[in-house]
């Protein structure tokens, strides 16, 4: 994990990439602070990570949705995708998707952290 300013920006631009690439427009993003990552051993072993959790939501095709999702799992800026609600959209002939997507970075204040 890197830095947490880094990383909120990383994650941002990975999501953007991705639906660009597909020709999603007009989806939603909301990032927020998740709970920090709990090891028994990380005060000895090193610095503190948070998740940094993007909700995403968006409307895609049936067809493109599996390599929509396939691409944001590959992205070296996200570290896994926590939630996923689809919904058919018989009248657009879409998928209404909402996600959660995370990153995980260096803690603010922690060892190691900038």
């Amino acid at each position: 994990p890197g830095p947490a300013a880094l990383g909120r920006e990383e994650l941002a631009r990975a999501i953007d990439d991705v639906m660009r690439k597909h020709k999603v427009s007009g989806y939603s993003y909301d990032a927020r602070s998740g709970q920090r990552v709990k090891d028994a051993d990380s005060g000895i072993l090193g610095p503190s990570i948070d998740r940094l959790q993007a909700d995403v939501k968006f409307e895609v095709s049936d067809t493109e949705l599996p390599r929509l999702i396939a691409d944001l799992e590959s992205n070296p800026a996200i570290d896994g995708i926590t939630s996923l609600r689809l919904q058919k959209n018989d009248q657009a002939r879409k998928i209404a998707v909402q996600a959660t997507i995370e990153s995980w970075v260096l803690a603010s204040g922690s060892r190691g952290a900038p």
